[in-house]
């Protein structure tokens, strides 16, 4: 398990890599302030930046605060 307190905006952070495998994982508490009914924060439990070729599989994301991944300039994950 990657258990986060809500002090890092991101769990797994893939910059600049290519062929990463992130799998069997539960992904939790990430992000910059808890969700409530009345609040979103923001962050992510898998951030991929120029990350190409990765595979993620069989995890479970719980409790993001806006997405449970997110690619930028990535492709083929």
């Amino acid at each position: 398990m990657l258990r986060g307190d809500y002090t890092e905006r991101s769990g797994f952070v893939l910059e600049n890599v290519d062929n990463v495998l992130i799998r069997g994982f539960t992904v939790r508490d990430f992000g910059d302030k808890p969700v409530t009914a009345a609040e979103w924060g923001s962050g992510s439990l898998v951030y991929l930046q120029n990350a190409h070729y990765n595979r993620i599989e069989q995890n479970r994301l719980v409790n993001g605060d806006q997405s449970g991944i997110l690619l930028a300039d990535s492709a083929t994950t």
